[in-house]
């Protein structure tokens, strides 16, 4: 069985998508941060990286779509998640945050984007 290139792309951004989601459902310790705001940080962080992991691939769709729109969604699915889980908590300022890392991903790659094709040969 031969696995396409353009999928092994994808492998990176599923792991990480799942590191993400066992860490947030299954962590019930409490880590005491080593700053007021390190919680949304390690949230917006987690999501900046699966955003640039999942700019990786060759996509169909706009970029938009895999690096804010997706992460956002997944955000919101875990966010909602947790709210049935009995020592977690969902928490709107988290999925704020995770969409604030995604969004930052997006805006950085979109000026990469046009600073190369302004840039003369």
């Amino acid at each position: 069985m031969k696995i396409e290139k353009s999928t092994l792309k994808w492998i990176p951004a599923a792991l990480w998508g799942l590191t993400i989601l066992i860490l947030t459902i299954e962590s019930n310790q409490v880590i005491a941060p080593p700053f007021p705001m390190w919680d949304k940080l390690a949230h917006a962080g987690a999501f900046a990286v699966l955003s640039l992991l999942l700019a990786w691939p060759e996509h169909k769709r706009p970029i938009w779509f895999w690096i804010v729109f997706m992460p956002m969604v997944y955000g919101a699915v875990i966010e909602l998640a947790q709210m049935q889980i009995p020592h977690r908590k969902g928490d709107l300022l988290d999925w704020g945050a995770d969409s604030l890392g995604s969004a930052l991903v997006f805006a950085i790659i979109i000026f990469i984007r046009r600073y190369n094709s302004n840039r003369k040969p």
